[in-house]
């Protein structure tokens, strides 16, 4: 956002045009207090914010806080449950060139301190920021400050510096310097004191500004607070060229101004063509689309006849090349400078009230002008009023565009950018061309290459009972309607819309290009090619390109083609697979892991045994599948022969490249693995690790995907023998398989009742000893040694608790009671109830505890407190109506009550689950009799009797007559919240 170019002119150079820069520092108090400072950051005319005493949550993004346009560098406050204050953040517009200067310094957390400096590369000079926060003035973290500034001096020479925040300085007094009349320089006044001398405090901080101004550095701030002190300082190198005035109204409203800290206003000159790279883009109006007549100029080419006469690869270039002249005629394009996208909310008012506001801001004095006051007024009335138009819409139609509203409710961070610098090694890369060739060579030395000369007649060996997929052209156009429509364009700039839009139109010569490939048995090299998006695991520094994971985009042909494969290959493949795996397949989840291994676990505990299971944690498994022994596990699970071939043809030449903006890496190819992100991928994975479950001798495997436990009831060590063996056998079978554990991430974990039964053995991976732990977390649920759920509840509902404070400071009072409803049940109701089956207890501390959440929003979201006349609210579950909400506790039952329906009806077959579902014989009329559906399992504790199998199997005899009347699990929910609500 550029304001109107000065009067003033670079001397060196009179064809280079002058703007003046703005910058905005504040001691803010807690940014989180603050209503709708994202909207007045987001309209403001300053390209440069600074704020101290931040108080931000170091575990929310930064675009919870601050407006996309800016990149924002933090550095919130340590130990944040210890100390309130501190926390500085440092936002500049994206279209000035900005980085971090790296500072070697000796500044802890314990320091109670905290400090950015970051660089911004405009012309004539550009500029360094120092900002730092002290809670109070130590001498001792003055000192660190100051060894800090020093390092900054001595090293950037040709720069313009800036050092500014909160020194915490109170009884020192400032005086014009006769040498300078635009700096100050310190006093200290000894009047306050009784004999007349100066304080220790005192001493040490003119002892501390002596040595900053000595650098040589200049003061320029004394705007006195109410109690008389200067606490908010500001250092130049060059006070001829920084401009510092007081600035009440811009950001802060008046009313959330803290009086003992003055807001400043800094401005400079700079070549605003230096840092300002405007650039017009182009793109495609897909919503406003001629498709009907797409679709009928589709239908009136031949391409049975133009397939016919050309190979594979013609034939694949022929349909993109058609497809993409089609759009071209029937989709209009909109160009836009790349820095004037202005909120959807704006309007050709507000940009005049907003021109009008800019030019009077730069002729602002010192006693601010009234006239811009009230243009600064009227331009923000106007921004209100179309804002909250605007967010009232987007909440009105968030049903029919939940996407926009997702958007605009970022509350996943998700719109956070790439580092300016990031390292890969040795490397350190600090262009795009530079970070995308760093990604690419990460991403590619995550495969295993292929050294082998083999072929696919070598390797497949068919069996007599094999059979081949056969997709009609009704299995192309349902996996057409099942894109995402709002998803990317892959290599061949080809929208999922399009095809969407025109999707009886292009099943037709989609089905024949995959008869052509299936029958030829080869796949256009072209239509093998990915984009890849690098996406942060969120986990070790952002700069490093280790911590980012690979999405695949593919071309629109291969993925319409995955999708319809997959589909019948699971068909081909689900019924054989082991029990053991829960991952990737129909009526099997996470659920089903974890009851599988509680189950075990409580048998352990029957028996007065123990747990031990093995957690083995797999290194990128999925990208370093070897194809070869793919490919000849296929033939064992009777999959015919040209759809084997065309699986090979599918994973065998795969090229890659990784984009950032309009920065494209060399292309790199994946010897092996399974394409990221595809559909049929994980279904060919749980085919090569399905025979894993067959080296297994004593223990009980489970899988989910690529994650394995192997758990074995211990009762003497002869067990802790066999299950030393399994291990072993388990890592043979790797070996041979060539897939690898992460040492480093593999667990022991023991599940026990009693200490003095405990049986510890020392398990080992060759010569590794693998790490015994006292807590797992499991898929996501945390598990101590006795597999109580209290540790895992109180985890939970506090991390619940944060999310609703989150939803609270984001919806800032803007947002209707139904977007925060639906905000609730998004991000907090879904994190009370992940897997609930599994931990749900029976305990009232913990009921107690888990409701207490929605009772506390439901009472923040009516505002009960505030508009109660008595000192009685309404029952909970009157309140809970009102918002269409349910009691958790109902919910959680009635889930679990679904589970084990379909466990009952057989839906859910599991070798460890569903022999505990004994069914009752007797031929009674179970309406007329006390007899029970199933047969509960005897036990001797109370803990035992609330663990999840036995709570399953109880529901079922407790809804006994629900049972019998209903034939789905749908209607069976519904009959048992009904009796639930009736009660």
């Amino acid at each position: 956002m550029a304001l109107e170019p000065s009067n003033s002119m670079n001397p060196n150079n009179e064809t280079e045009r002058m703007h003046t820069l703005p910058i905005y520092y504040n001691n803010v108090r807690s940014i989180a207090n603050k209503r709708n400072i994202s909207m007045k950051i987001e309209l403001c005319v300053y390209l440069v914010l600074i704020f101290v005493e931040t108080w931000l949550d170091n575990g929310l993004f930064s675009s919870v806080y601050f407006p996309d346009k800016f990149k924002v560098y933090r550095c919130d406050r340590a130990n944040q449950a210890l100390r309130r204050s501190g926390g500085v953040a440092i936002l500049v517009h994206h279209s000035l060139n900005s980085r971090t200067v790296m500072i070697n310094s000796t500044i802890g957390p314990d320091d109670a301190s905290e400090f950015l400096a970051i660089e911004i590369c405009i012309k004539p000079q550009p500029l360094i920021l120092y900002v730092c926060y002290m809670s109070v003035f130590d001498p001792s973290i003055a000192a660190k400050h100051y060894h800090n500034v020093k390092l900054v001096v001595e090293k950037y020479r040709n720069h313009r510096i800036i050092v500014l925040g909160d020194f915490n300085l109170h009884d020192i007094n400032w005086s014009l310097d006769d040498d300078d009349e635009n700096a100050y320089l310190p006093y200290a006044p000894t009047d306050r004191n009784i004999n007349g001398n100066r304080s220790c405090y005192q001493t040490d901080a003119l002892d501390f500004l002596d040595r900053m101004l000595s650098l040589p550095m200049s003061q320029l701030s004394n705007f006195r607070n109410n109690a008389l002190n200067v606490l908010d300082l500001l250092f130049v190198n060059n006070s001829a060229a920084v401009n510092v005035a007081k600035d009440r109204h811009t950001i802060i409203e008046q009313s959330q101004q803290d009086d003992r800290h003055i807001p400043y206003e800094i401005q400079m000159d700079y070549d605003a063509k230096s840092s300002v790279n405007v650039e017009y883009v182009t793109f495609y109006q897909y919503s406003k689309g001629h498709y009907e007549r797409m679709a009928q100029q589709l239908e009136a080419i031949n391409f049975q006849h133009e397939f016919m006469i050309r190979d594979v690869d013609s034939a694949y270039t022929f349909f993109v090349q058609t497809v993409k002249s089609l759009i071209e005629q029937n989709v209009p394009k909109k160009t836009i400078k790349k820095y004037s996208n202005k909120p959807k909310w704006w309007s050709a008012e507000l940009q005049r009230l907003k021109n009008r506001r800019n030019k009077l801001h730069k002729r602002k004095s010192e006693s601010y002008d009234a006239a811009y006051e009230a243009a600064d007024q009227a331009f923000r009335d106007e921004s209100d009023r179309r804002f909250n138009e605007h967010m009232h819409n987007v909440q009105e139609n968030i049903k029919l565009n939940p996407a926009e509203f997702w958007k605009f409710a970022k509350l996943n961070g998700g719109t956070e950018k790439y580092p300016d610098t990031m390292n890969f090694g040795d490397r350190v890369g600090s262009s795009t061309e530079e970070i995308v060739n760093m990604f690419a060579d990460y991403f590619e030395s995550l495969y295993v290459p292929d050294t082998e000369n083999w072929s696919f007649e070598e390797r497949y060996v068919p069996v007599s009972d094999a059979e081949d997929i056969n997709l009609s052209l009704f299995d192309i156009e349902a996996a057409i309607h099942s894109l995402d429509w709002r998803g990317g364009a892959g290599p061949d700039e080809i929208k999922p819309i399009v095809i969407k839009m025109c999707a009886s139109a292009m099943a037709w010569p989609m089905w024949l290009l995959h008869q052509k490939s299936f029958d030829s048995g080869r796949i256009s090299a072209a239509s093998k090619m990915s984009r890849i998006v690098a996406v942060y695991k969120k986990k070790g520094a952002k700069s490093d390109v280790k911590n980012y994971r690979v999405i695949a985009i593919q071309t629109i042909l291969m993925k319409v083609h995955d999708i319809a494969v997959k589909r019948e290959i699971s068909k081909l493949i689900q019924p054989q697979l082991k029990s053991a795996q829960h991952g990737f397949r129909n009526r099997r989840s996470v659920v089903t892991n974890l009851l599988a291994q509680t189950t075990l676990a409580h048998k352990a505990f029957e028996r007065n045994c123990q747990l031990d299971t093995f957690y083995g944690d797999y290194k990128a498994a999925f990208d370093k599948l070897v194809i070869m022994l793919l490919i000849i596990k296929l033939a064992r699970f009777r999959i015919g022969k040209k759809t084997a071939r065309w699986i090979w043809q599918y994973l065998i030449g795969r090229t890659n490249f990784v984009q950032i903006g309009k920065s494209i890496s060399r292309l790199y190819e994946s010897p092996s693995g399974v394409p990221p992100g595809s559909s049929l991928g994980p279904v060919l994975f749980t085919i090569f690790i399905d025979d894993l479950v067959d080296v297994v001798e004593f223990a009980r495997t489970l899988l989910f995907a690529d994650d394995m436990k192997l758990a074995s009831i211990i009762r003497d060590f002869e067990d802790t023998v066999r299950m030393q063996r399994d291990i072993d056998n388990v890592i043979r079978w790797n070996e041979r398989n060539r897939l690898h554990f992460n040492n480093d991430k593999c667990y022991i974990f023991s599940a026990y009742r009693h200490n003095s039964s405990f049986i510890k053995a020392d398990y080992t991976m060759g010569n590794h000893d693998i790490e015994r732990v006292e807590e797992i977390n499991d898929l996501g649920v945390r598990f101590n040694k006795s597999y109580h759920p209290g540790h895992h509840i109180e985890q939970m509902t506090i991390k619940a608790r944060q999310m609703v404070g989150c939803i609270k400071h984001f919806s800032n009072g803007n947002f209707t009671k139904e977007t925060q409803r639906i905000l609730y049940v998004a991000y907090v109701r879904s994190r009370l109830e992940y897997a609930s089956t599994i931990w749900n207890s029976t305990a009232q501390i913990y009921i107690d505890d888990i409701e207490s959440v929605q009772k506390q929003f439901v009472i923040y979201l009516l505002e009960s407190r505030s508009n109660a006349t008595t000192y009685r609210l309404a029952p909970y579950e009157d309140r809970c109506k009102l918002l269409k909400l349910q009691n958790l506790e109902k919910r959680r039952t009635v889930a679990d009550a679904a589970f084990a329906f379909d466990i009952y009806m057989g839906n859910i077959k599991d070798d460890i689950i569903s022999p505990n579902f004994v069914r009752n014989e007797s031929a009674y009329n179970l309406r007329q009799s006390t007899l029970q559906l199933l047969v509960e399992p005897r036990v001797t504790t109370e803990y035992l009797s609330n663990q999840p199998i036995v709570r399953l199997i109880r529901l079922i005899n407790e809804h006994k007559t629900v049972v019998s009347e209903c034939v789905n699990v749908i209607t069976f929910k519904n009959k048992v919240m009904e009796r639930l609500n009736d009660k």
